[in-house]
């Protein structure tokens, strides 16, 4: 974290240079679990459509993601994605997953849609992310370059910390914690070099990215036990409360 908010202080995670030819495809996936989303959330996700007539998209949900996943990905992916608590959790592994394999745009179910994602980055980006207001990584939209590093890594340590039965909250473990981890370790490791390597990663600022998404729209089933934030920390407080006992 500390590595990404000294390079956005030094001006270097400003804008690249547009290239010759879009690095990150044309396709837009989001993921809501349980088949037809509510209503609140359909018109959300009919406005990502609407606004990228020239984007694949597709909505999947727990039964197509599985299939996905058992036909692109290694068995120990598809074996995070069944293990995960949460909803939440398995979106965070599917997104990585897809990314990483396909290539594209991901953008959460209960975001809304301002503008093109196109208007987001440089022609050359092979990633788009924004920059939190604590200088961590979102990971509610995330554009992406198939097989990209960063994507690849975050897979890896996600399936891992699953598969091994970790218990920190969805945040560190799947989410923009993670993601935050996977960028600062490939940034920092990369042979190419600091300059050449962010020469195709976008980092919109806050305001940036809140120019073309509404992000975490006040939707319903975030005030019931369907949202990630409620369900995390009831388990850690029943767990903390049997260990008391």
């Amino acid at each position: 974290m500390l590595l990404l908010i000294a390079l956005r202080q030094a001006g270097r995670l400003a804008a690249p240079a547009a290239g010759p030819a879009p690095a990150i495809p044309a396709r837009l996936a989001q993921y809501w679990d349980s088949g037809a989303p509510p209503a609140e959330i359909a018109v959300l996700v009919q406005g990502w459509r609407a606004a990228h007539p020239g984007h694949a998209h597709v909505l999947f949900d727990d039964a197509t993601a599985r299939v996905f996943l058992q036909a692109h990905c290694a068995p120990e992916v598809l074996a995070a994605y069944r293990r995960a608590r949460e909803p939440a959790q398995k979106a965070d592994i599917f997104r990585l997953a897809w990314l990483f394999a396909e290539g594209g745009w991901y953008a959460d179910a209960d975001d809304r849609c301002l503008a093109p994602l196109d208007s987001l980055a440089p022609a050359g980006a092979g990633l788009v992310l924004y920059q939190e207001e604590y200088g961590t990584i979102g990971n509610n939209l995330i554009g992406a370059a198939p097989q990209h590093p960063v994507i690849g890594l975050a897979l890896e340590l996600a399936v891992a910390a699953i598969n091994r039965g970790d218990a920190d909250i969805l945040w560190f473990s799947t989410g923009p914690g993670l993601l935050t981890r996977a960028l600062a370790r490939v940034i920092a490791g990369s042979p190419l070099g600091l300059s050449a390597w962010l020469r195709r990663l976008r980092v919109l600022t806050r305001v940036e990215m809140q120019r073309a998404v509404g992000m975490h729209c006040q939707v319903a089933y975030k005030n019931t036990e369907r949202h990630w934030s409620r369900t995390a920390f009831a388990h850690r407080r029943r767990r903390a409360g049997a260990e008391a006992a």
